[in-house]
Protein backbone atom coordinates (compact mmCIF):
# COMPACT_ATOMS: atom_id res chain seq x y z
CA UNK A 1 0.00 0.00 0.00
CA UNK A 2 1.65 3.33 -1.07
CA UNK A 3 2.25 6.15 1.71
CA UNK A 4 0.70 9.44 1.53
CA UNK A 5 3.19 11.07 3.32
CA UNK A 6 6.58 11.92 4.27
CA UNK A 7 8.39 12.12 7.97
CA UNK A 8 11.45 13.92 8.96
CA UNK A 9 13.12 14.70 11.92
CA UNK A 10 14.72 16.87 13.45
CA UNK A 11 15.64 18.65 16.91
CA UNK A 12 12.93 20.83 18.36
CA UNK A 13 12.81 24.80 17.71
CA UNK A 14 10.61 27.96 18.35
CA UNK A 15 6.96 27.96 17.18
CA UNK A 16 7.55 31.28 15.46
CA UNK A 17 10.70 30.00 13.45
CA UNK A 18 8.98 26.82 12.23
CA UNK A 19 5.96 28.81 10.87
CA UNK A 20 7.84 31.00 8.92
CA UNK A 21 10.30 28.75 7.73
CA UNK A 22 7.10 26.48 6.61
CA UNK A 23 4.95 29.39 4.55
CA UNK A 24 8.80 30.37 3.08
CA UNK A 25 8.93 26.83 1.78
CA UNK A 26 5.63 26.88 0.73
CA UNK A 27 5.57 30.33 -1.13
CA UNK A 28 8.05 28.88 -3.10
CA UNK A 29 6.00 26.63 -5.10
CA UNK A 30 1.99 27.84 -4.11
CA UNK A 31 3.47 32.42 -3.91
CA UNK A 32 -0.47 33.18 -5.38
CA UNK A 33 -2.47 30.75 -3.20
CA UNK A 34 -3.77 31.15 0.48
CA UNK A 35 -3.31 28.97 3.52
CA UNK A 36 -5.06 27.84 6.88
CA UNK A 37 -2.60 28.07 9.84
CA UNK A 38 -2.93 25.98 13.22
CA UNK A 39 -0.77 26.08 15.72
CA UNK A 40 -1.13 24.22 19.31
CA UNK A 41 0.52 24.88 22.66
CA UNK A 42 1.29 23.38 26.11
CA UNK A 43 -1.47 25.35 27.62
CA UNK A 44 -4.94 24.01 26.60
CA UNK A 45 -6.77 27.35 26.46
CA UNK A 46 -3.84 28.75 24.03
CA UNK A 47 -4.96 27.70 20.84
CA UNK A 48 -4.44 29.72 17.30
CA UNK A 49 -6.77 28.78 14.01
CA UNK A 50 -6.48 31.45 11.08
CA UNK A 51 -7.60 30.94 7.21
CA UNK A 52 -7.25 32.46 4.20
CA UNK A 53 -3.87 34.03 5.21
CA UNK A 54 -2.08 34.92 1.61
CA UNK A 55 1.50 33.24 1.41
CA UNK A 56 2.95 36.58 -0.66
CA UNK A 57 2.84 38.68 2.32
CA UNK A 58 2.78 35.80 5.00
CA UNK A 59 5.08 37.49 7.73
CA UNK A 60 3.94 41.31 7.11
CA UNK A 61 0.04 39.93 7.25
CA UNK A 62 -1.64 41.22 11.41
CA UNK A 63 -2.50 38.02 11.90
CA UNK A 64 0.25 36.34 11.65
CA UNK A 65 2.49 39.37 13.10
CA UNK A 66 0.01 39.02 16.40
CA UNK A 67 0.14 34.79 16.93
CA UNK A 68 4.30 35.60 16.20
CA UNK A 69 3.82 37.88 18.89
CA UNK A 70 2.22 36.12 21.25
CA UNK A 71 4.72 32.93 21.17
CA UNK A 72 7.61 35.46 21.36
CA UNK A 73 6.47 37.29 24.49
CA UNK A 74 5.36 34.09 26.53
CA UNK A 75 9.02 32.12 26.94
CA UNK A 76 7.23 29.50 28.42
CA UNK A 77 4.27 28.96 25.87
CA UNK A 78 5.71 25.57 24.02
CA UNK A 79 4.37 24.89 20.53
CA UNK A 80 2.94 21.57 20.59
CA UNK A 81 1.60 21.44 16.78
CA UNK A 82 1.73 23.61 14.18
CA UNK A 83 0.16 23.44 10.67
CA UNK A 84 -0.13 24.74 7.54
CA UNK A 85 -2.39 23.93 5.00
CA UNK A 86 -2.61 25.40 1.41
CA UNK A 87 -6.35 25.99 0.36
CA UNK A 88 -7.72 23.97 -2.54
CA UNK A 89 -4.70 22.23 -3.34
CA UNK A 90 -4.38 19.35 -0.52
CA UNK A 91 -0.99 19.95 0.72
CA UNK A 92 -0.09 20.28 4.15
CA UNK A 93 3.01 20.46 5.95
CA UNK A 94 2.50 20.02 9.92
CA UNK A 95 5.20 20.33 12.79
CA UNK A 96 4.80 18.32 16.17
CA UNK A 97 7.01 17.90 19.38
CA UNK A 98 5.99 15.95 22.45
CA UNK A 99 8.65 18.21 24.20
CA UNK A 100 11.63 15.39 23.90
CA UNK A 101 14.48 15.80 22.02
CA UNK A 102 12.75 14.71 19.03
CA UNK A 103 10.25 16.86 16.97
CA UNK A 104 8.62 15.69 13.62
CA UNK A 105 7.58 17.29 10.19
CA UNK A 106 5.49 15.85 8.33
CA UNK A 107 4.39 16.75 4.26
CA UNK A 108 0.97 15.44 3.71
CA UNK A 109 -0.63 13.90 0.63
CA UNK A 110 2.08 13.29 -1.51
CA UNK A 111 -0.05 11.29 -4.04
CA UNK A 112 -2.44 14.03 -4.95
CA UNK A 113 0.38 17.07 -5.26
CA UNK A 114 2.73 14.65 -7.13
CA UNK A 115 6.32 13.52 -5.96
CA UNK A 116 8.07 15.94 -7.67
CA UNK A 117 6.33 19.01 -6.25
CA UNK A 118 7.02 16.63 -2.80
CA UNK A 119 10.81 17.34 -3.42
CA UNK A 120 10.52 20.80 -4.13
CA UNK A 121 8.96 21.56 -0.98
CA UNK A 122 11.18 19.29 0.86
CA UNK A 123 14.31 21.01 -0.52
CA UNK A 124 12.99 24.49 0.23
CA UNK A 125 12.47 23.40 3.95
CA UNK A 126 15.98 21.55 3.94
CA UNK A 127 17.41 25.19 3.77
CA UNK A 128 16.62 26.78 6.94
CA UNK A 129 15.29 23.13 8.52
CA UNK A 130 18.26 20.65 9.58
CA UNK A 131 17.01 17.34 9.08
CA UNK A 132 18.40 14.11 11.24
CA UNK A 133 16.97 10.91 12.51
CA UNK A 134 15.70 10.06 15.93
CA UNK A 135 18.93 7.77 16.22
CA UNK A 136 21.33 10.27 16.04
CA UNK A 137 19.57 13.19 17.60
CA UNK A 138 19.23 10.73 20.90
CA UNK A 139 22.95 9.13 19.63
CA UNK A 140 24.07 12.89 20.23
CA UNK A 141 22.49 13.53 23.69
CA UNK A 142 23.85 9.90 24.97
CA UNK A 143 27.58 9.82 27.15
CA UNK A 144 30.45 8.94 24.89
CA UNK A 145 30.98 5.26 25.90
CA UNK A 146 27.02 4.81 25.00
CA UNK A 147 27.72 6.72 21.44
CA UNK A 148 30.82 4.75 21.22
CA UNK A 149 29.33 1.26 21.72
CA UNK A 150 26.42 2.33 19.24
CA UNK A 151 29.41 3.35 16.78
CA UNK A 152 31.00 0.01 17.04
CA UNK A 153 27.66 -1.70 16.86
CA UNK A 154 27.19 0.53 13.48
CA UNK A 155 30.26 -0.67 12.13
CA UNK A 156 29.64 -4.47 12.97
CA UNK A 157 25.93 -4.32 11.07
CA UNK A 158 27.95 -2.48 8.34
CA UNK A 159 30.41 -5.27 8.19
CA UNK A 160 27.79 -8.10 8.27
CA UNK A 161 26.12 -6.76 5.83
CA UNK A 162 29.21 -6.70 3.69
CA UNK A 163 29.50 -10.24 4.64
CA UNK A 164 26.08 -11.23 3.91
CA UNK A 165 26.27 -9.30 0.14
CA UNK A 166 29.69 -11.20 -0.34
CA UNK A 167 28.39 -14.47 0.50
CA UNK A 168 24.95 -13.98 -2.31
CA UNK A 169 27.37 -12.64 -4.97
CA UNK A 170 29.59 -16.02 -4.11
CA UNK A 171 26.16 -17.76 -4.31
CA UNK A 172 25.08 -16.11 -7.37
CA UNK A 173 28.13 -16.92 -9.12
CA UNK A 174 27.86 -20.81 -7.96
CA UNK A 175 24.12 -20.73 -9.01
CA UNK A 176 25.26 -19.09 -12.41
CA UNK A 177 28.21 -21.70 -12.92
CA UNK A 178 25.60 -24.16 -12.42
CA UNK A 179 23.27 -22.92 -14.78
CA UNK A 180 25.77 -22.96 -17.68
CA UNK A 181 26.71 -26.61 -16.77
CA UNK A 182 23.35 -27.85 -16.98
CA UNK A 183 22.49 -25.85 -20.19
CA UNK A 184 25.89 -26.83 -21.65
CA UNK A 185 24.64 -30.82 -20.51
CA UNK A 186 21.08 -29.83 -22.29
CA UNK A 187 22.65 -28.73 -25.38
CA UNK A 188 24.51 -31.97 -25.68
CA UNK A 189 21.67 -33.96 -25.06
CA UNK A 190 19.44 -31.82 -27.51
CA UNK A 191 22.57 -32.34 -30.10
CA UNK A 192 22.64 -36.37 -29.62
CA UNK A 193 19.21 -36.10 -29.99
CA UNK A 194 18.84 -34.39 -33.37
CA UNK A 195 21.68 -36.82 -34.51
CA UNK A 196 19.68 -39.52 -33.63
CA UNK A 197 16.39 -38.23 -34.79
CA UNK A 198 18.06 -37.60 -38.11
CA UNK A 199 19.26 -40.81 -39.02
CA UNK A 200 15.34 -42.55 -38.06
CA UNK A 201 14.07 -40.31 -40.52
CA UNK A 202 16.57 -41.23 -42.97
CA UNK A 203 15.91 -44.80 -42.31
CA UNK A 204 12.30 -44.45 -42.12
CA UNK A 205 12.48 -42.33 -45.96
CA UNK A 206 14.52 -45.86 -47.16
CA UNK A 207 11.83 -47.75 -46.07
CA UNK A 208 8.71 -45.74 -47.27
CA UNK A 209 10.44 -45.22 -50.50
CA UNK A 210 10.47 -49.00 -51.13
CA UNK A 211 7.40 -49.50 -49.84
CA UNK A 212 5.78 -46.83 -51.94
CA UNK A 213 7.72 -48.97 -54.99
CA UNK A 214 6.15 -52.04 -53.92
CA UNK A 215 3.04 -50.49 -53.42
CA UNK A 216 3.11 -48.85 -57.61
CA UNK A 217 4.43 -52.34 -58.82
CA UNK A 218 1.47 -53.70 -57.47
CA UNK A 219 -1.18 -50.92 -58.58
CA UNK A 220 0.71 -52.03 -62.24
CA UNK A 221 0.07 -55.32 -61.89
CA UNK A 222 -3.63 -54.72 -61.24
CA UNK A 223 -3.87 -52.41 -63.52
CA UNK A 224 -2.50 -54.61 -66.24
CA UNK A 225 -4.97 -56.83 -64.86
CA UNK A 226 -8.15 -54.84 -65.22
CA UNK A 227 -7.79 -53.61 -68.44
CA UNK A 228 -8.28 -56.94 -70.32
CA UNK A 229 -12.32 -56.25 -68.61
CA UNK A 230 -14.50 -53.39 -70.26
CA UNK A 231 -15.56 -52.88 -66.75
CA UNK A 232 -11.83 -51.53 -65.54
CA UNK A 233 -12.63 -48.26 -68.65
CA UNK A 234 -16.27 -47.77 -67.01
CA UNK A 235 -14.93 -47.46 -63.41
CA UNK A 236 -11.92 -45.52 -64.77
CA UNK A 237 -14.12 -43.14 -66.51
CA UNK A 238 -16.78 -43.33 -63.48
CA UNK A 239 -13.58 -41.97 -60.77
CA UNK A 240 -12.36 -39.16 -63.26
CA UNK A 241 -16.29 -38.14 -63.27
CA UNK A 242 -16.51 -38.24 -59.51
CA UNK A 243 -12.60 -36.93 -59.49
CA UNK A 244 -14.38 -34.08 -61.32
CA UNK A 245 -17.22 -33.38 -59.48
CA UNK A 246 -15.73 -33.04 -56.23
CA UNK A 247 -13.31 -30.77 -57.71
CA UNK A 248 -16.23 -28.71 -58.80
CA UNK A 249 -18.29 -29.32 -55.48
CA UNK A 250 -17.30 -26.09 -54.08
CA UNK A 251 -17.15 -22.64 -56.13
CA UNK A 252 -14.42 -20.57 -56.30
CA UNK A 253 -14.55 -17.39 -58.23
CA UNK A 254 -11.17 -16.32 -60.37
CA UNK A 255 -10.07 -13.14 -58.01
CA UNK A 256 -10.98 -11.05 -61.10
CA UNK A 257 -14.57 -11.77 -60.59
CA UNK A 258 -14.16 -11.26 -56.73
CA UNK A 259 -12.55 -7.87 -57.43
CA UNK A 260 -15.78 -7.02 -59.68
CA UNK A 261 -18.15 -7.21 -57.15
CA UNK A 262 -15.78 -4.48 -54.80
CA UNK A 263 -17.62 -2.16 -57.39
CA UNK A 264 -20.73 -2.70 -56.13
CA UNK A 265 -20.00 -3.21 -52.08
CA UNK A 266 -18.42 0.46 -52.56
CA UNK A 267 -21.22 2.15 -54.65
CA UNK A 268 -23.86 0.98 -52.13
CA UNK A 269 -22.20 1.80 -49.52
CA UNK A 270 -21.15 4.93 -50.45
CA UNK A 271 -24.91 5.77 -51.71
CA UNK A 272 -26.50 4.21 -48.39
CA UNK A 273 -24.27 6.52 -46.25
CA UNK A 274 -24.87 9.39 -48.50
CA UNK A 275 -28.49 9.10 -47.87
CA UNK A 276 -27.99 8.11 -44.13
CA UNK A 277 -25.97 11.36 -43.72
CA UNK A 278 -28.56 13.60 -46.29
CA UNK A 279 -31.45 12.54 -44.05
CA UNK A 280 -29.19 13.07 -40.49
CA UNK A 281 -28.15 16.28 -41.68
CA UNK A 282 -31.10 17.76 -42.79
CA UNK A 283 -33.68 16.03 -39.55
CA UNK A 284 -30.56 17.82 -37.13
CA UNK A 285 -31.12 21.02 -39.26
CA UNK A 286 -34.81 20.94 -38.84
CA UNK A 287 -34.91 19.81 -35.50
CA UNK A 288 -32.79 22.91 -34.41
CA UNK A 289 -34.57 25.38 -36.54
CA UNK A 290 -37.60 26.91 -34.78
CA UNK A 291 -40.29 26.50 -38.10
CA UNK A 292 -40.43 24.03 -40.41
CA UNK A 293 -41.74 23.96 -43.91
CA UNK A 294 -42.58 21.24 -46.37
CA UNK A 295 -39.27 21.95 -48.35
CA UNK A 296 -37.28 21.37 -45.19
CA UNK A 297 -38.81 17.55 -45.43
CA UNK A 298 -37.49 17.04 -49.37
CA UNK A 299 -33.81 16.16 -48.18
CA UNK A 300 -34.94 14.07 -45.63
CA UNK A 301 -37.19 12.03 -47.62
CA UNK A 302 -35.17 11.85 -50.61
CA UNK A 303 -31.79 10.82 -48.22
CA UNK A 304 -34.08 8.10 -46.74
CA UNK A 305 -35.61 7.02 -50.15
CA UNK A 306 -31.88 6.78 -51.57
CA UNK A 307 -30.99 4.70 -48.44
CA UNK A 308 -33.65 2.06 -48.20
CA UNK A 309 -33.71 1.87 -51.91
CA UNK A 310 -30.07 1.21 -52.06
CA UNK A 311 -30.61 -1.07 -49.34
CA UNK A 312 -33.17 -2.89 -50.76
CA UNK A 313 -30.74 -3.44 -53.88
CA UNK A 314 -27.78 -4.71 -52.51
CA UNK A 315 -30.02 -7.32 -49.87
CA UNK A 316 -31.62 -8.10 -53.53
CA UNK A 317 -28.33 -8.52 -55.45
CA UNK A 318 -26.42 -10.39 -52.11
CA UNK A 319 -29.37 -13.18 -52.37
CA UNK A 320 -28.77 -13.50 -56.04
CA UNK A 321 -25.70 -14.10 -56.18
CA UNK A 322 -25.93 -16.35 -53.05
CA UNK A 323 -28.94 -18.46 -54.49
CA UNK A 324 -27.33 -18.71 -57.83
CA UNK A 325 -23.53 -20.33 -55.87
CA UNK A 326 -26.29 -22.87 -53.49
CA UNK A 327 -27.77 -23.92 -56.90
CA UNK A 328 -24.74 -24.72 -58.70
CA UNK A 329 -23.71 -26.75 -55.80
CA UNK A 330 -26.91 -28.48 -55.12
CA UNK A 331 -27.35 -29.29 -58.73
CA UNK A 332 -23.52 -30.49 -58.42
CA UNK A 333 -25.01 -32.77 -55.69
CA UNK A 334 -27.62 -33.61 -57.17
CA UNK A 335 -25.36 -34.49 -60.76
CA UNK A 336 -22.94 -36.85 -58.56
CA UNK A 337 -25.79 -38.46 -57.19
CA UNK A 338 -27.50 -39.18 -60.88
CA UNK A 339 -23.91 -40.45 -61.89
CA UNK A 340 -23.40 -42.91 -59.26
CA UNK A 341 -27.14 -43.96 -59.82
CA UNK A 342 -26.91 -43.94 -64.20
CA UNK A 343 -23.88 -46.29 -63.51
CA UNK A 344 -25.26 -48.63 -60.83
CA UNK A 345 -28.18 -48.89 -63.19
CA UNK A 346 -25.98 -49.55 -66.63
CA UNK A 347 -23.75 -52.45 -64.70
CA UNK A 348 -27.82 -53.89 -63.66
CA UNK A 349 -28.69 -53.87 -67.44
CA UNK A 350 -24.97 -55.80 -68.30
CA UNK A 351 -25.80 -58.12 -66.04
CA UNK A 352 -29.26 -58.74 -67.09
CA UNK A 353 -27.52 -59.11 -70.33
CA UNK A 354 -24.74 -61.48 -69.31
CA UNK A 355 -27.07 -63.60 -68.49
CA UNK A 356 -29.15 -63.46 -71.58
CA UNK A 357 -32.48 -61.71 -69.77
CA UNK A 358 -34.13 -58.53 -70.88
CA UNK A 359 -34.55 -56.51 -68.24
CA UNK A 360 -38.62 -54.86 -67.87
CA UNK A 361 -38.92 -51.25 -69.32
CA UNK A 362 -40.98 -50.79 -66.03
CA UNK A 363 -37.90 -50.82 -63.45
CA UNK A 364 -35.56 -48.91 -65.83
CA UNK A 365 -38.12 -45.95 -66.08
CA UNK A 366 -38.73 -46.65 -62.18
CA UNK A 367 -34.72 -46.53 -61.55
CA UNK A 368 -34.61 -44.00 -64.02
CA UNK A 369 -37.02 -41.24 -63.26
CA UNK A 370 -35.73 -38.01 -62.65
CA UNK A 371 -32.12 -38.84 -63.75
CA UNK A 372 -30.19 -35.61 -64.57
CA UNK A 373 -33.57 -33.66 -64.51
CA UNK A 374 -32.73 -29.68 -63.89
CA UNK A 375 -34.85 -28.36 -60.68
CA UNK A 376 -34.61 -24.71 -59.86
CA UNK A 377 -35.47 -23.36 -56.46
CA UNK A 378 -38.11 -20.04 -57.58
CA UNK A 379 -37.06 -16.49 -56.20
CA UNK A 380 -37.58 -15.19 -53.10
CA UNK A 381 -40.12 -12.66 -53.74
CA UNK A 382 -39.14 -9.18 -51.19
CA UNK A 383 -41.85 -7.84 -49.39
CA UNK A 384 -42.27 -4.30 -51.63
CA UNK A 385 -42.96 -6.44 -54.30
CA UNK A 386 -45.55 -8.61 -53.36
CA UNK A 387 -46.94 -5.10 -52.16
CA UNK A 388 -46.36 -3.93 -55.46
CA UNK A 389 -48.13 -6.67 -56.81
CA UNK A 390 -50.83 -6.47 -54.59
CA UNK A 391 -51.44 -2.66 -55.86
CA UNK A 392 -51.21 -3.38 -59.72
CA UNK A 393 -54.25 -5.86 -58.70
CA UNK A 394 -56.44 -3.00 -57.34
CA UNK A 395 -58.92 -1.54 -59.11
CA UNK A 396 -60.57 0.75 -56.94
CA UNK A 397 -60.19 1.61 -53.08
CA UNK A 398 -62.46 3.44 -50.66
CA UNK A 399 -62.63 4.92 -47.22
CA UNK A 400 -65.49 5.21 -45.16
CA UNK A 401 -66.88 5.15 -41.79
CA UNK A 402 -67.61 1.50 -41.60
CA UNK A 403 -64.15 0.75 -43.12
CA UNK A 404 -61.92 0.21 -46.10
CA UNK A 405 -63.00 -1.69 -49.35
CA UNK A 406 -60.49 -2.44 -52.25
CA UNK A 407 -61.90 -4.04 -55.35
CA UNK A 408 -59.86 -6.19 -57.32
CA UNK A 409 -59.53 -6.39 -60.74
CA UNK A 410 -61.29 -9.32 -61.11
CA UNK A 411 -64.05 -7.97 -59.36
CA UNK A 412 -63.42 -9.58 -56.06
CA UNK A 413 -64.54 -6.97 -53.31
CA UNK A 414 -61.94 -7.13 -49.59
CA UNK A 415 -63.38 -5.09 -47.20
CA UNK A 416 -61.62 -3.79 -43.72
CA UNK A 417 -63.79 -2.81 -41.32
CA UNK A 418 -62.60 -0.03 -38.70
Amino acid sequence: MAVNHVDFSLRPLPGEEILVQIAQALREEYADQSVTIVVDTNFQDQHFRHEKIPLANFEEHKVVVSVLTELRRHSHLTCTKIEVAVEGQHCSVCYTTDGSVVATLKLTNVQQIGAGKALQITDALAKTVQFTTRNRIIAEDLPDFVREGIEHREVATEELIAAVTRLGTLGAEAQQKNDDFLREKVTQVDKRFETKETQLEETYGKKEEAFIKRKEAFAAKEAEFETRESKYMRRKLLEKIQELIKAQKVIKLSSATSRKRWVNHVVCAVAMTGGALLAYVFAAKLLAAQQAGWRDFVPITGGMILFASTLIFYIKWNNAWSKEHADIEFRNMRFSADILRANWLGELVLEWQVEKQQIPDHLIASFSRNLFADERSADTEHPAEALEKLLRNVSECGVSQDGVQIKMKGGKVKRASA
